[in-house]
C-alpha cells in the first residue's frame, strides 16, 4: 500500500528526532494549502538543537519551536511550503547573492557591447 502525501511528510519530520520519544501532535492544511505538522519532541533535545536539525533537514520550510504550556514539553511546528512558495523562496535566495547580481550585470554589459560591435560592423 502506498503512503499518502500527509503520511510521507509526517514520516520525514519524525525521522529527524533521534530519541524516539517524538510523536505527531497534529497535522493540517493552512489557508494557503501548505501542510503544517506539529510534533511533540522527547525531553532529551533542546530547543536550539531541534530547530537547527529541522532547518538543516528542510531549509525551505518554516520551523517554529517552543515549549508547551500544558505539559512543558518541547514542540516543533513545521510548515511545508508549496511548489509556488519554494520557487519564490529560491528566487529570493538567488536575488540576495551579490556575486550573481554582478554576474548578471556583466553578462548584460557584454551582450550590449557585442550587439554594438555587431551593429558597427554591419554599417
Amino acid at each position: 500500500m502506498t503512503k499518502s502525501y500527509s503520511d510521507a511528510v509526517a514520516d520525514r519530520v519524525l525521522s529527524h528526532f533521534s530519541d524516539g520519544g517524538a510523536f505527531l501532535a497534529g497535522m493540517w492544511r493552512d489557508e494557503d494549502d501548505r501542510t503544517v505538522v506539529r510534533v511533540s519532541a522527547g525531553s532529551s533535545c533542546s530547543l536550539t538543537t531541534l530547530q537547527r536539525v529541522l532547518r538543516t533537514a528542510m531549509p525551505l520550510a518554516r520551523v517554529r519551536v517552543g515549549t508547551s504550556d500544558l505539559d512543558g514539553g518541547i514542540q516543533a511546528q513545521v510548515t511545508i511550503p508549496t511548489k509556488r512558495d519554494e520557487l519564490q523562496i529560491a528566487r529570493a535566495h538567488v536575488a540576495a547573492l551579490w556575486w550573481l547580481r554582478a554576474l548578471r550585470a556583466a553578462s548584460a554589459a557584454l551582450f550590449f557591447a557585442g550587439a554594438g560591435l555587431w551593429l558597427a560592423e554591419a554599417r
